[in-house]
């Protein structure tokens, strides 16, 4: 969209003389940022943003109704059309462009939340009489949270009419799996996406992670459903040192259900004796998510039926326990079009991460700018988990919720494993 704001002195809005000669000034607005597709184009990586606003400053200041907001796609900048016009007195120095770049949806009372926008300030050159100048600015994915430009604005460029930089953020870029899966293994391709969200919740408010993180993710291979009692037990009987599950009357026994009240670190280490380790919360919710297409659940936004997952804490579902795996077709994420997919992602057992809880106010989750293959690592008591147990409501299975246990073990808590695919 390209956009005229007409900009005159307020000294001369009442003043009876011919106003002066007015220059023009074109500013381009670039970025490297993945954005949605345009029209009938394909999804080729999770758009970070989809909203871009313009304020046109003097003095620092933003000026009264010369601000414009518009949705923007890929084709948009490729097509060179997200610029604005700008008439302006000549020899004007005090005039500034902020730019910013965010979701529409996750402002906050009518402003972008900033630590999950791009916001860059740039000088606007003095402007000669008669003459259009064309300059640019780019808005960098690495600067997230950082209002670049302040309090002293950045110098444009001069334009060059170059092919646009949207789309081609390294680290955005879909990076596929080196290597071959084993069986059973599905390969989840590298990427960034936004971690957490306003719909997160957790049974302990500072585990919630409302605050969005834009994450990048390397490749990974994931077990396609969670590990079952038969195989955790054929671990252990070539490994004695893994520690058993069990504990209850109510932990499962079967062979082919998912082990269920297992210890944290017998997770971990059964996943060690197959050379491989538990999922970290950036790589599960990756998945889950569908490679950052931001749904509350792996199927997409649609309320969960009791056909939909496992889950149980419901009058009219009322499981008290859990499937076999995969038995429930709706809960999966089949991570690269046409190959295998990752079930019981929202239901069935809950799954040990490698993380600790750590609550949101600490690091990894408070630091600003890209979170790069995060994992908590303390100070926390015990670990996390993700996914619903049968007897959870159907809340809880909303793949950003949190939640930790006693690392000794739940009923309906168990695991799957991950190993690089780097």
């Amino acid at each position: 969209m390209r956009l005229s704001l007409i900009l005159v002195a307020a000294a001369l809005s009442c003043a009876r003389q011919a106003p002066p000669p007015l220059g023009q000034l074109v500013l381009h607005i670039d970025t490297d940022a993945p954005l949605p597709p345009g029209p009938g184009e394909p999804l080729l990586h999770a758009a970070l943003f989809d909203t871009m606003r313009i304020e046109i400053l003097a003095d620092g200041r933003p000026i009264p109704g010369l601000s414009r907001e518009f949705t923007v796609d890929e084709a948009m900048l490729r097509a060179q059309r997200a610029s604005i016009g700008v008439l302006a007195e000549p020899g004007r120095r005090d005039l500034a462009a902020r730019v910013r770049l965010f979701r529409y949806a996750r402002q906050l009372d009518g402003q972008p939340e900033p630590r999950t926008s791009l916001d860059t300030t740039v000088l606007l050159p003095v402007v000669v009489a008669d003459v259009v100048r064309h300059v640019a600015a780019s808005l960098r994915t690495v600067d997230i949270g950082r209002a670049v430009g302040y309090p002293e604005p950045l110098e444009t460029v001069a334009y060059a009419n170059a092919p646009s930089a949207v789309g081609t953020w390294p680290l955005a870029l879909r990076t596929p799996c080196a290597g071959t899966a084993r069986e059973g293994e599905v390969c989840v391709p590298g990427g960034a996406y936004w971690f957490g969200g306003t719909h997160a919740l957790a049974s302990d408010d500072v585990l919630t992670l409302r605050a969005e993180r834009l994450t990048v993710v390397t490749p990974f291979f994931i077990d396609a459903t969670e590990t079952i009692h038969g195989a955790f037990d054929a671990l252990r009987a070539k490994d004695p040192t893994i520690p058993p599950s069990g504990g209850s009357e109510e932990c499962q026994t079967a062979a082919e259900l998912p082990v269920d009240c297992v210890p944290w670190e017998a997770a971990r280490a059964a996943c060690a004796a197959r050379g491989m380790t538990l999922p970290t919360e950036a790589q599960w919710e990756w998945v889950a998510s569908g490679l950052g297409a931001e749904s509350e659940w792996p199927w997409g936004d649609e309320i969960p039926t009791c056909g939909d997952a496992c889950f149980g804490g419901s009058a009219e579902c009322s499981r008290r326990t859990f499937g076999r795996p995969a038995l429930f077709p709706r809960d999966r994420v089949t991570p690269i079009a046409g190959g295998p997919s990752v079930y019981d992602l929202a239901g069935n057992v809950s799954e040990w991460m490698l993380d600790l809880a750590v609550p949101a106010n600490l690091p990894p989750w408070s630091t600003l700018g890209v979170l790069r293959d995060p994992v908590g690592v303390g100070p926390a008591e015990s670990h996390s988990e993700r996914g619903a147990r049968p007897l959870l409501h159907l809340v809880e299975t909303r793949i950003s919720i949190r939640r930790t246990n006693n690392d000794a073990g739940a009923v309906g808590v168990g695991f799957r494993c991950v190993r690089s695919a780097r």
